[in-house]
């Protein structure tokens, strides 16, 4: 890893959002504040933190559907709804806002969230075709480095490496802005376009070979 790259380490004990599946209603490591639902009503559209009942993590996906046979989730991102049904009892609570980068940003749910849903489904559809069509000629730039060798992009990154309960987390900054976040389910980094032509990403840590 370039020495300009530096990592900075956080001990946090908070509730984050990590992964891609609720982009960009959500971000890796937003904070979310949860809400339980007590007696209140579940909404279709509200976005719920609950326990999967597949392998029993904590999953925060939208609701789509409510039926006498359950509830239905998926992630705003995800092209699938979730394989299973929830009861209330699988539910955690509401996710009313979350904090991202000293800003706390609110979480619609109901109608507007609904509403919200659906064009971030449309967006994701058009970004789909329009990735397809350029996407050679973005992977020739990346494996050049051109852009970053002229740019000298190195100098902008640092890396946040936030310590929580259970586990470390790699956040990639560009100055003050969140361009990716480290996979370790895959063990790779994941980096949001366009800031790939911004990295050279074989130098970047990783949590597999404890090099943080």
């Amino acid at each position: 890893m370039p020495e300009s790259v530096k990592t900075q380490h956080f001990i946090l004990d908070a509730t984050f959002y990590t992964g891609p599946s609720m982009n960009p209603t959500l971000k890796a490591s937003d904070v979310l504040e949860i809400i339980p639902y007590g007696d209140s009503k579940i909404k279709c559209g509200d976005v719920i933190v609950f326990i999967s009942p597949n392998d029993k993590h904590k999953v925060t996906h939208r609701i789509i559907s409510i039926s006498k046979k359950g509830i239905e989730t998926k992630g705003d991102h995800n092209k699938h709804i979730d394989p299973y049904l929830l009861t209330r009892s699988d539910v955690i609570g509401r996710v009313k806002s979350v904090k991202r980068n000293n800003r706390i940003i609110r979480i619609y749910g109901g109608i507007t969230g609904r509403l919200q849903s659906k064009i971030i489904q449309l967006i994701n559809y058009a970004d789909r075709i329009i990735s397809f069509l350029i996407h050679p000629v973005y992977l020739l730039i990346i494996k050049s480095g051109i852009i970053r060798k002229l740019l000298k992009t190195d100098s902008k990154l640092r890396i946040i490496n936030i310590e929580k309960p259970n586990s470390t987390e790699l956040k990639l900054m560009f100055g003050k802005k969140s361009i990716g976040y480290y996979n370790q389910t895959q063990n790779k980094w994941v980096i949001r376009r366009p800031y790939r032509i911004f990295v050279d990403e074989k130098s970047l840590p990783n949590l597999k070979s404890n090099e943080v």
